[in-house]
């Protein structure tokens, strides 16, 4: 008979994410740098991103206020990205 599982409570859920991205739970250095460079790349991404909708828009105007609304919300996403970049780049010193 399958064993029912544990209350919500007793679950450690941080400890399941952490496996599940493969970082250790310690805040090492090492992960410190790790976390840094993830968010360098999600924002490299996005600045990809932002330029392809640009370019987008360029080519094809019919298509540009689309592109100028998903260029703002892209713009919400990389001040939060900084902002964690920073925060980041404080807890590491």
């Amino acid at each position: 008979m399958l064993k029912p599982p544990p209350p919500a409570e007793e679950h450690n859920f941080l400890a399941d994410n952490s496996a599940y991205v493969g970082i250790p739970e310690s805040g090492s250095a090492e992960t410190d740098t790790g976390h840094l460079a993830h968010l360098l790349n999600i924002r490299q991404k996005l600045v990809t991103r932002r330029r392809q909708l640009a370019a987008d828009a360029h080519h094809n105007p019919v298509v540009y206020m689309g592109r100028a609304i998903d260029i703002r919300k892209l713009q919400e996403l990389l001040r939060s990205i900084d902002e964690a970049i920073k925060e980041e780049r404080g807890s590491a010193g």
